[in-house]
């Protein structure tokens, strides 16, 4: 009886088995190896229309988005069957060897695992032997470069990074993945003012076109190798699919593309030992020296003032004026510290001062010793030093410290025995006469009854304000769609002249201006704001149909996309007039 009972549960399992084994769970990626900041996508799929998927922990990659599900149910020969399809998107945050861990799924009481999936990710993007992948097209059209103005440099002396982004291929604005990070720099950002400009250029002897993205200021700060972060860019690509709509137009998608400067070494050369002058205190680059009295003949305790300026292009924000000395005699302040320096494309340049107040309290005749300043000059490879002038201080009038003679011309007197002026010790009044305050009570007094009633008299004001106030608000926001209903038609006479011409790129840049002008006035939105999320959240926000909404996006892309390649444009230029002008109206009347 035990034997058949061991027989029957063994027949059962078996048959389980045999069921189990029709069920299939598998985890399949778009790509096993993958580029630092390359988006890709990862399957869950099981052959049944299977409950909740319990997802392995994505902690090493960014989630992009997900999951996206899909059914699908078949009939064959009388018997039906359904999979079931989880899609995730995901991104690496770094560089080296990662394992997904198995997804989980129960289904009919049992649970089922997915293999665990090893992903390789490298610095750039992986290289694709396939000619139709839109990898290889954009590698091909796109480049971006890192310039450095000096490749190594000096400890403290200047160099300029310039980054550039040239392409062959029709793209819209790149968004910044990854900015560059500059340890052991001091580095500053050159201010570009404006929209990207593009230009054409030759690389490797091919045409292409340029976009200047950023120029940096750096300044090493040790010997020794430095390295310089990528700056890596998503870059979106139109790829064309093969095929022609109605109208014979090929039919474009869009690719996002990543492309990195990878990481730059840069060896940094220390400075010369030899030489160094007391008077250096890190400057480098090219300087001039200057030092000035604003007077030399003055009356005991008058003031001087006097400025040691240094001028020049280098790391002016990166040293220190050496101190004035002055003989003990005369009363010297702290300097005041003032620049005026500017970044450019050029590099740091500009001019530092060191303001000192002097203050003689006697007569007498006074040395104010030369200043010197020391720097060293990168296209001499020598430090140099500068020499200010001496200047001889006559007091003309005042009394003399103790223990000096008339006929002396300098003076021995320690500042500690310099009187201290306005600071001298008074007599004490030995008489004084004494009035008596007289103190009246407040409360019950015809003040206290005034700021009693105040409050109350004061609540008609406060509403009288509060609704000029907000019919002031109406009338502002009604003045700003005005406003921007009269920009917004300015630019569009602009861009229909530049159509009228056939100026391609005035074209897309006075409809691109006349929209983005119209959405900051009527949505009440800065410059920093204007980008297509905040545009989207104040419409919502206003009530605008997602239609619209839709609709403006796309445009503003369109126009951006032909902005940023003109020559390969082959849109319809008259119906995006046609778009904006529809557009604005539609939202005036909102």
């Amino acid at each position: 009886m035990m034997r058949l009972k061991l027989l029957i549960l063994t027949l059962f399992i078996s048959v389980a088995n045999i069921f189990a084994q029709d069920v299939e769970f598998h985890a399949v990626v778009s790509k096993k190896t993958v580029g630092k900041f390359e988006k890709f996508k990862i399957d869950f799929k099981i052959n049944r229309n299977a409950g909740d998927i319990i997802t392995p922990d994505f902690s090493d990659f960014a989630f992009l988005g997900g999951p996206s599900t899909s059914v699908n149910r078949s009939w064959i020969n009388g018997k039906s069957s359904s999979s079931k399809t989880y899609s995730y998107f995901l991104m690496p945050k770094g560089v080296g060897t990662f394992t997904i861990a198995p997804a989980k799924i129960r289904y009919e009481g049992i649970t089922y695992r997915t293999k665990p999936i090893k992903i390789k990710v490298v610095e750039g993007k992986p290289k694709s032997d396939d000619p139709n992948d839109p990898s290889s097209y954009a590698e091909k059209n796109i480049k971006l470069k890192m310039e450095l103005s000096a490749s190594k440099p000096y400890v403290n002396q200047q160099i300029v990074a310039t980054y550039t982004l040239y392409f062959k291929a029709r793209i819209s604005q790149p968004q910044i993945l990854e900015n560059p990070t500059f340890n052991g720099f001091w580095s500053q950002d050159f201010d570009k003012k404006g929209d990207y400009k593009v230009e054409e250029t030759y690389l490797d002897d091919e045409l292409y076109k340029k976009i200047l993205l950023k120029k940096v200021v750096l300044i090493p700060q040790k010997s020794g190798k430095l390295i310089i972060e990528p700056f890596t860019l998503e870059v979106p690509v139109e790829i064309s699919t093969g095929q022609i709509d109605l109208w014979g137009q090929r039919i474009t998608r869009q690719f996002g593309y990543t492309i990195t400067t990878g990481k730059r070494t840069i060896n940094v050369k220390a400075l010369p030992v030899e030489g160094k002058p007391d008077s250096f205190t890190g400057a480098v680059g090219k300087f001039s020296f200057d030092v000035t009295a604003s007077k030399t003949t003055v009356e005991a305790n008058e003031s001087i003032t006097v400025k040691a300026t240094v001028k020049g292009n280098g790391n002016l924000k990166l040293f220190n004026i050496p101190e004035l000395t002055v003989p003990d005699e005369l009363e010297v302040y702290d300097p005041k510290h003032n620049d005026k320096v500017n970044v450019s494309v050029n590099g740091m340049n500009g001019r530092v001062v060191e303001e000192y107040i002097i203050i003689p309290r006697y007569k007498g005749q006074y040395k104010i010793p030369a200043l010197e300043f020391s720097y060293f000059d990168t296209s001499k490879k020598k430090y140099v030093t500068l020499k200010g002038k001496e200047f001889n201080i006559d007091v003309t009038k005042g009394k003399r410290p103790v223990g000096s003679s008339s006929n002396n011309s300098s003076i021995s007197t320690n500042k500690s025995d310099v009187e201290l002026i306005g600071k001298d010790i008074r007599f004490i009044h030995s008489k004084a006469e004494f009035i008596e305050i007289k103190s009246n009570d407040f409360f019950g007094s015809f003040l206290y009854y005034i700021l009693l009633v105040i409050p109350f008299l004061s609540i008609p004001m406060i509403l009288f304000i509060y609704h000029q106030k907000r019919k002031s608000s109406a009338d502002i926001v009604n003045s700003r769609k005005k406003k921007a209903s009269k920009i917004a038609k300015k630019m569009l006479i602009e861009a229909s002249e530049a159509l009228k011409n056939n100026d391609e790129s005035k074209f897309y840049e006075a409809v691109i201006q006349s929209l983005y002008k119209y959405l900051a006035y009527s949505l009440n939105l800065e410059q920093s704001e204007l980008n297509k999320d905040q545009i989207k959240e104040k419409l919502e926000i206003k009530g605008t149909s997602e239609l619209q909404i839709n609709k403006l996006i796309d445009l503003l892309s369109e126009c951006e996309m032909a902005r940023y390649a003109p020559s390969i444009n082959a849109n319809n230029k008259q119906e995006v007039y046609n778009k904006a002008s529809e557009l604005i109206s539609e939202l005036e009347k909102i």
